[in-house]
């Protein structure tokens, strides 16, 4: 059931004709937010740590997760939850 709303939601936003595969290997999970997306994405990637912590506060979470979308990056609105795929 999970798999099925996964290419629903894929086919109809991201690629028409992708498969469940590649569905799966672009899903990189659903957030509340884009910025939640690019904040967990940061820290995930070990990016964040680099900035010193005293200039942490002053990142734009939604201008990187604006410009990760120009990069590839798809942010797709469904059910309440924003739902992220990679290019």
């Amino acid at each position: 059931d999970d798999d099925q709303e996964l290419l629903s939601v894929y086919r109809s936003e991201v690629d028409q004709s992708g498969s469940l595969d590649s569905a799966r290997d672009a899903y990189m999970g659903t957030f509340s937010s884009a910025e939640d997306w690019a904040e967990e994405y940061l820290i995930d990637s070990g990016m964040l740590s680099e900035v010193p912590e005293n200039l942490r506060n002053y990142i734009d979470f939604e201008a990187y997760a604006r410009d990760a979308g120009y990069g590839g990056i798809s942010f797709v609105n469904h059910d309440g939850s924003v739902w992220v795929f990679s290019a």
